[in-house]
């Protein structure tokens, strides 16, 4: 079992970080999560691009306003918020 604390990020990370390699519902296979975990730390160099990159389609490297229906306003509040700290 692959958890967030072991990749070192916060718990308001932990929705986004699990369902950025995967289908968007939350589950990803151990094989997705190691090979986006490991492309997204050899391309982004900290917290803001991190979570960037977790919350951004596959490709893109900017948000659009569909990448943050899955994570309602508080939730992204705390996760913005863990970035600023």
């Amino acid at each position: 079992m692959i958890s967030y604390e072991v990749c070192k990020c916060p718990l308001s990370w932990k929705a986004p970080l699990f369902s950025s390699g995967g289908d968007r519902t939350g589950f990803i296979s151990v094989h997705k999560f190691v090979a986006k975990w490991r492309k997204t730390l050899q391309t982004c160099h900290g917290d803001v691009s991190t979570i960037l990159d977790l919350l951004a389609k596959p490709g893109c490297n900017f948000l659009e306003q569909e990448d943050l229906i899955p994570f309602p306003q508080i939730k992204l509040y705390t996760i913005l918020r863990s970035i600023e700290n």
